[in-house]
Formats: C-alpha cells, structure tokens, sequence
C-alpha cells in the first residue's frame, strides 16, 4: 500500500476505535511483518488489545476471523476477537504481548516449549477438514515452486534459465508435488514457526493462521523443524520427529511406516524449502524488505542436505551444487566485501 493509503486507512480506522470506546492517545504500533497487515498495541478500560488491520484487497481478515474460532474449539490457544469490522479488514484481539518462541531459544525454557509446539502441531491434525477450507493441490504448490526460478534464480541472482534446465525444474516439480499429494492430507497452519507462536504464561498461543489449508501432514512439523529463522529444532531433529511421531493421531500413524514418515518430512521440506527461498528474495526485490536475505543461507542449507538424502532429485541437486550455488555465494561475497 502507498503512504497515502496507510494515512487514510489509519484516519478511518482511528475514527471506528473511538466508536469502540477505545483511548486513541494508547495507540501505539507495532512492528509489522512479511505482508500487508499493520497491527496496533491500544487499551481500554485499563486493558491492552492488539488491533489488526487486515485490508481486504491484499488478506484474509475472514479467514482469520473463522478460523480463530475453528482452532479455540479444538483447544488450540488464538487470540480471542473482541471487535471487529471484515468489511474494512479490522479485528480487536486479544494481547499475547511481546514473546515469541523465537525470544526463548537461547534459554532453559527452549527444550519444554518446543515440546509444546510439537504436541500442538500434533494437535492440529485432529482438526477435522472441510470443503471450506483450501486445499494445497497441485496447482498451488507448483505456484509457491516456481516463486525460486523467477524471484531468487532470475530475478535475484540474475541467471537465465536455459532450456534444458528449465525442463528439469519442472521435471523436479512434478515429482515433489505428487510426493505431497500422496500424503494423508489434513489441516495445515501453513506457517507454524517460531515467530508464530507465543509465549503465554502455560501454554503458546498461535497466530497468523489465516493462510490455513488441507494439505500434507508433515507441513506444520517441517515448518516448525526447518524453521527459516532459527536452526535450533533442526539440531534437535531426532528428538522432535520423535515426539510428533508418537503424539500423531493412532489412526493416522497406523497408516504409515516410520521410514515413510522420515522420507514424507524431507519431501515436504524440499517443497518449502525452495518457496521460502523464493519469497524471501521476492520481498527484497519487489518490496524492499532486505532483512530477509539474512535467512536465505540457512534455508538454502536446509534445501540441500534434503536434496543431498533424495536420489530422486539428483539431477537437481547436481545442477544447484555446480551452476546455482557458486552465482549465489558470488552475490554473497559481494555484498559482505
């Protein structure tokens, strides 16, 4: 959105909080995210709220809106939304203050709180799915692929694409999309990671779920994993595969074999791995977010040893290690010199 449109938008909005009988002179804003959504930190009657502004044109206000309920019936710990206004794309919730699970990580409280996070990634498989909700098919799981060529192989690193190579990444997408596809499909976060979840005083609380779909039953636990922003589950990846595995719904676990799980996670990171990738270099090349940069390495790191245990995708492997990797660590040297 444009300066003058945010202005606008925060006018009118600040009009509606006074309707609400909220104190304007507490409004203060917070630091926003990877998207178009603005929040708000605003009190009233000595209460502290979070206010989302969630323009319709670019969100889901309604989807948060009705899936914030769906997850609080199933024991799942969302903002509570106490005003709100979808055709303006404005919701009052609930204040989880200011402590992600990104904040515990260097302390003693990582360990139990991850294990937290694992059992309620567990529990969102018992979420029972409808037609309602999106499913994550083949049409847009290549979109979210095809975001690495264009946005960090193109348009970032510069590299054309050649014939040849362009057949074998749609060779490649074709194989991981039916990998997903193949997997029980069950409701989806879709972006349960550390800055997602909050630290509350016995629980954690989850946001930015509006994005949810039906999709495959490792997502959330990759997500979480193969986080983008810290490597801490990764290194603690036998214990936390563990743990999902055993706390999995029996009825869905008895549908599988423990080696097929190990292989299901990989091939779901792949997918995720390679749109991460290319929206992080979307978000600093088309919307000036460089911060984002910083967290390419790691997921690049996550993409290849992946790719490194799947002899499925060996091609791509090779084509990245010799022709996409030695362009990229060029532009890295740069940047860092």
């Amino acid at each position: 959105m444009s300066a003058a449109t945010d202005v606008h938008r925060t006018t009118l909005l600040n009009a509606w909080l006074g309707n609400q009988g909220f104190d304007l002179q507490s409004l203060i804003a917070l630091t926003g995210d990877a998207s178009f959504r603005r929040y708000f930190r605003i009190q009233r009657d000595n209460r502290s709220y979070v206010v989302m502004d969630a323009p319709p044109a670019h969100e889901k206000p309604q989807a948060f809106y009705d899936l914030a309920k769906t997850l609080a019936n199933h024991s799942i710990h969302t903002p509570q939304i106490h005003d709100v206004n979808l055709d303006e794309g404005w919701l009052v919730i609930d204040d989880f203050g200011d402590q992600l699970l990104s904040h515990v990580i260097d302390t003693p409280d990582a360990l139990p709180r991850y294990q937290q996070a694992i059992h309620l990634a567990a529990t969102l498989l018992q979420i029972p799915v409808d037609k309602t909700l999106p499913a994550f098919d083949a049409a847009m799981q290549l979109t979210e692929l095809k975001l690495f060529c264009d946005w960090f192989i193109e348009t970032h690193l510069g590299y054309t694409i050649s014939h040849a190579e362009y057949a074998l990444l749609t060779q490649s997408y074709e194989q991981i999309i039916q990998r997903l596809l193949r997997q029980p499909q069950v409701f989806v976060h879709r972006d349960f990671h550390c800055r997602n979840l909050m630290i509350l005083p016995k629980t954690l609380g989850v946001i930015d779920f509006q994005d949810a779909v039906t999709g495959p039953y490792t997502y959330d636990l990759v997500s979480l994993l193969k986080d983008a922003y810290t490597s801490y589950a990764y290194q603690q990846s036998d214990i936390f595969t563990t743990l999902f595995w055993d706390a999995m719904p029996t009825e869905l676990r008895n549908r599988l074999t423990y080696q097929q799980y190990l292989d299901d996670i990989r091939w779901t990171g792949i997918q995720r791995h390679l749109k991460v990738i290319g929206i992080f270099a979307r978000l600093y090349r088309r919307d000036g977010k460089s911060t984002y940069l910083n967290d390419i390495p790691l997921v690049f790191r996550y993409l290849m040893d992946a790719l490194e245990k799947t002899p499925e995708l060996s091609q791509l492997y090779n084509w990245l290690e010799k022709k996409i990797l030695p362009h990229y660590q060029q532009q890295l040297n740069l940047i860092h010199a």
